[in-house]
């Protein structure tokens, strides 16, 4: 899976993957690099988990604009963008869960923590995107085979807020741009071929007034 944000902003990728795009829109709050201008992924935490028979490492990096991987294909014909991999400004944050491993073994995750600010402008809005594989459910798996993005906030450790998009809870939301199955940069074969869809850049906004003065975390994590 791959996806992306930005201020923020990611992209991360998900046996299989996800890519996630992600920005975040810096308001009152002191977040560091929110939407990832610097060019890099200073001022986040970034952590990875990779199964022993995972395929390639899950990483994550910040990216300038153009078509998302797997986001161009019969449907979406090139050089036309159907998803681009910035939300605003130069740079978003790109996820790539990789794959090869079931039971979600093989993840990725960025992380950052502030203190929510006792002003009034205490609302964390940010806008992410996905590119997700949907191979286990055309094959009439079972709920969760497949790749998922997980997006949420955390007051002291809490979850007060939180989006999860895969092929299996918001299929109708999904945009099929043709992309070929069979495409790089996924390591795929004639009896495993990906199917891509992806999700458009998506804005969450979660009231954090009742928590000024507190801790809150923003967590991106993309799982195979």
């Amino acid at each position: 899976m791959r996806s992306s944000f930005s201020p923020f902003g990611f992209i991360v990728k998900p046996v299989l993957t996800l890519v996630l795009l992600c920005w975040v829109t810096p308001p009152a709050f002191a977040w560091v690099n929110p939407g990832f201008e610097t060019g890099d992924l200073s001022g986040w935490t970034l952590s990875n988990g990779s199964g022993s028979n995972a395929l390639c490492t899950p990483y994550a990096l910040a990216v300038g604009p153009g078509p998302a991987p797997h986001s161009q294909g019969t449907l979406c014909v090139a050089p036309t963008i159907c998803l681009d991999q910035v939300h605003a400004g130069s740079f978003s944050a790109e996820l790539d869960s990789c794959r090869g491993d079931r039971g979600h073994q093989d993840w990725v995750r960025l992380e950052q923590t502030d203190t929510v600010p006792a002003n009034g402008n205490c609302c964390l809005s940010f806008w992410f995107a996905a590119v997700l594989s949907g191979h286990h459910y055309l094959n009439g798996e079972a709920y969760g085979s497949d790749a998922y993005v997980l997006a949420e906030v955390l007051v002291g450790g809490t979850v007060v807020g939180s989006l999860r998009y895969s092929w299996y809870d918001n299929l109708n939301q999904l945009v099929d741009d043709g992309a070929d199955p069979f495409a790089g940069p996924e390591p795929v074969s004639s009896n495993s071929p990906m199917e891509w869809r992806h999700l458009p850049w998506t804005p969450f906004s979660v009231n954090l007034c009742a928590y000024a003065g507190q801790q809150a975390t923003i967590r991106f994590t993309v799982y195979d």
